[in-house]
C-alpha cells in the first residue's frame, strides 16, 4: 500500500520530536563521540561565528545521537564541480549531497541504507511517502533520502524594491518576461550606471538530468528533443541579444551560472545590479534580501514543474568511506526531526544572531544587520528538513504550507522518476556539455550574431554526438514509461 504523503503540519510536528532515546549511557568526554561531517554551501565571510554555533549544535547531537557534528564549508563553485566529489572520495564528508545516484551508487561512493533506515531512521520513513523514497532507490536498494523543501522548479526574477518604488513600478503587475522587459527599459533608461539584469535560460522543460536531450512539452509528450536547436532556445537567445544591444546586460562580462551565484549576490549587495533571474520558490524574496542586504521583490515568470530529477537531485546519502554509518544515520534522523539543531544551523544562536518577534517570525538583534552579522547561513534549502527552520521577518508565517502547496500543485513531467543511464554514451554526453558550456556565455551576454553562430553551434553539437545521446535517452525513457504504465 502506498504510504500517505504527510502534510506540512505533520512535518513540522515531527520536528518537535527528540531522538534522545536512541542510545543511552554514553560518556561525557567529547573524544568518545564519532564526528559526522556534512558539507554546506556558505559565504565564509559571513560565517565567522561558525565554530561557536557548531559547539552549540554538538551539545545537542552528543546528547541526542551520541555523535558530534561538523559543518564543512564549501563554495558554490565547489558544489558544482569534481572538487566536491573529491571530498567524498577522500572521506572528508560523511553525509553526502548526492549529485548522481546512478554514478555514485555504481562506483561504490555511497552506502545502501535500507537496514540503517529501519534501525535508526524510522522518523525519516514517517516523513517521506513511497514516491519520495523511490527517488533515492536504485535496483530496489535505498541509497539516499530526499530533502524536504521545494521540489518543483519554476523561474522568476528578484528586483531592487527601492528602484521599483523610485519609478512607481508595481511588481505585482509583472507576470511575464515581456512585462519585465518594460521594467528594464524604465529603470535602465534612468540608471545607466547599474546593470539591468543577470540572465538565465528559463525555458519550461524537463532537462532529463543534463539538458543534452530534453522534453519541451513535459506534461504531455515523451519526445526527446535537442533544446539548443529549438524555437524556445532561439527566442531566448534573441531576447538576450536584443537586451545587450539596449544596454540592459552587464558590460563587465559577468556570466551568470549557479556556481557564480555568490558573486551575483555580492554585486547586488554593492548596488551594482538591479535584478537577476532565479529558480523561484515561495519566500525567495526574503531569502535573497537577507543574503544581499538589499530589500528585493520577487515575481514568478513560469509555472512550476516536477521534472525527472527534481527529487533525485535533492538526495542525502552516506559516504561509503564513513567510519561510523550508524552514527551518520542517527545524526541524519536528527537533521530531519530536531528543530533546535535545524535553527542553529540555519540562523545561529538566539539572542546573538537572531531574535524572535511577537508574531513567531525572527529578525536580527538590535545593531546587527546583513552587512555585519557574524553568522548568516540563511540557506535552509540545504537542510534535510527546511520546514523546521523559523520564518524570517517579512515572510509569511505559513511559508511552510505555501511551499508544500507549491510542490503539490506543480504539474508533473511524464518522465518524473526517470533516471538516465549515460554509461553507453558518456563520451558523447560529456562532449556535448563541453560544447554547450563553450557557447552559452556568449548567448547569455548577447554577443553573438545568431544567424552566423547558431548553425556552427548546432554542427558542433552534432559532431560531439548529440543525436546519439538523444536516441539513447529516448530508448531508455520509452522503456521507463512502458514499464511504469505512465
Amino acid at each position: 500500500m502506498r504510504k500517505r504523503r504527510l502534510s506540512w503540519g505533520a512535518w513540522a510536528a515531527a520536528g518537535m520530536l527528540i531522538l534522545g532515546m536512541l542510545l543511552c549511557g554514553a560518556g561525557t568526554d567529547k573524544e568518545d563521540y564519532p564526528v559526522i561531517t556534512m558539507a554546506f554551501i556558505v559565504n565564509e565571510e559571513q560565517m565567522q561565528d561558525l565554530p561557536v554555533v557548531e559547539a552549540e549544535i554538538n551539545k545537542l547531537t552528543r546528547e541526542r545521537a551520541h555523535a558530534g557534528f561538523r559543518m564543512l564549508p564549501i563554495s558554490e563553485s565547489d558544489s558544482q564541480t569534481d572538487r566536491y566529489l573529491m571530498k567524498i572520495k577522500d572521506g572528508q564528508v560523511d553525509l553526502v549531497n548526492v549529485r548522481s545516484i546512478l554514478e555514485e551508487a555504481r562506483k561504490g561512493m555511497i552506502l545502501p541504507m535500507d537496514d540503517l533506515l529501519k534501525e535508526y531512521g524510522g522518523d525519516i520513513l514517517e516523513l517521506l511517502d513511497e514516491e519520495a523514497l523511490a527517488a533515492g532507490r536504485l535496483d530496489e536498494i535505498q541509497y539516499g533520502v530526499p530533502r524536504l523543501h521545494e521540489w518543483a522548479q519554476s523561474y522568476g526574477v528578484c528586483m531592487r524594491k527601492d528602484l521599483l518604488e523610485k519609478y512607481n513600478i508595481s511588481w505585482e503587475d509583472i507576470h511575464s518576461v515581456e512585462d519585465f522587459e518594460t521594467v528594464l527599459a524604465a529603470v535602465c533608461g534612468e540608471e545607466p550606471g547599474i546593470t539591468g539584469v543577470a540572465p538565465l535560460f528559463m525555458t519550461r522543460m524537463d532537462p532529463l538530468f543534463d539538458s543534452v536531450g530534453v522534453l519541451l512539452s513535459p506534461e504531455t509528450s515523451n519526445l526527446v528533443s535537442n533544446y539548443y536547436q529549438s524555437q524556445e532556445f532561439i527566442r531566448e537567445a534573441e531576447k538576450f541579444r536584443e537586451w545587450a544591444q539596449k544596454g540592459y546586460l552587464s558590460q563587465a562580462g559577468f556570466y551568470y551560472q549557479p556556481r557564480t551565484k555568490m558573486q551575483l549576490q555580492e554585486m547586488m549587495r554593492a548596488g551594482q545590479i538591479f535584478s537577476y533571474f532565479v529558480r523561484y520558490k515561495p519566500g525567495i524574496d526574503v531569502q535573497e534580501s537577507n543574503i544581499t542586504g538589499q530589500e528585493l521583490a520577487a515575481v514568478r515568470l513560469t509555472e512550476p514543474l516536477l521534472s525527472s530529477d527534481d527529487l533525485s537531485m535533492a538526495l542525502v546519502g552516506i559516504n561509503s568511506q564513513c567510519e561510523n554509518p550508524e552514527a551518520a544515520m542517527r545524526v541524519l534522523s536528527l537533521l530531519y526531526t530536531d528543530s533546535e539543531i535545524a535553527n542553529l544551523i540555519c540562523w545561529g544562536i538566539e539572542g546573538e544572531h537572531y531574535v524572535k518577534n511577537g508574531d513567531g517570525t525572527i529578525t536580527y538583534p538590535k545593531g546587527v544587520t546583513a552587512a555585519n552579522t557574524r553568522y548568516n547561513f540563511n540557506r535552509n534549502w540545504q537542510l534535510p528538513n527546511q520546514y523546521l527552520a523559523y520564518v524570517w521577518q517579512g515572510d509569511s508565517t505559513g511559508l511552510g504550507e505555501e511551499v508544500a502547496r507549491y510542490n503539490e500543485e506543480a504539474a508533473k513531467s511524464v518522465a518524473f522518476g526517470f533516471y538516465f543511464d549515460a554509461s553507453d554514451v558518456k563520451l558523447e554526453r560529456d562532449r556535448c556539455k563541453e560544447v554547450a558550456e563553450a557557447y552559452l556565455e556568449g548567448f547569455l551576454k548577447g554577443e553573438f550574431d545568431l544567424e552566423k553562430i547558431l548553425p556552427v553551434f548546432w554542427q558542433d553539437l552534432r559532431t560531439a554526438g548529440i543525436d546519439k545521446v538523444i536516441n539513447e535517452k529516448q530508448r531508455q525513457l520509452n522503456n521507463f514509461i512502458q514499464n511504469s504504465g505512465s
